[in-house]
């Protein structure tokens, strides 16, 4: 898999893409960390303030979870094309990790071997 700087920097560019537009996020940052077979995005600062805030309540926090959850598995087929065209791997599957209460995040992509 190509992990070069370029490389990184253009993961980084198309993750912070897909977050503002597919996901409404804003990100305040973005990082890619590459693997053989595998990609984590980590993100920072995503979620809104009112979300941090409804995040207080447990139930409301599940239920904005379950939401981002399963936009992004509605959407990650998008990202999953661009990242594979970016490392010339394809990628086998994706999984979002998202605390609200802080708006941090982790989108671990496995790729095929």
């Amino acid at each position: 898999m190509k992990t070069d700087k370029g490389t990184k920097q253009q993961l980084s560019e198309a993750a912070t893409a897909f977050l503002t537009e597919q996901m409404s996020m804003t990100p305040t940052s973005v990082t890619v960390d590459a693997h053989p077979d595998s990609l984590v995005v980590t993100f920072c600062g995503a979620t809104s303030l009112a979300e941090r805030d409804c995040a207080r309540d447990a139930q409301s926090r599940d239920r904005i979870e379950r939401c981002y959850r399963e936009l992004f598995q509605v959407t990650a087929p998008l990202l999953n094309a661009t990242l594979a065209a970016i490392v010339c791997k394809p990628i086998e599957r994706s999984n979002l990790s998202l605390d609200v209460a802080s708006g941090d995040g982790v989108i671990l992509f496995t790729c095929c071997t």
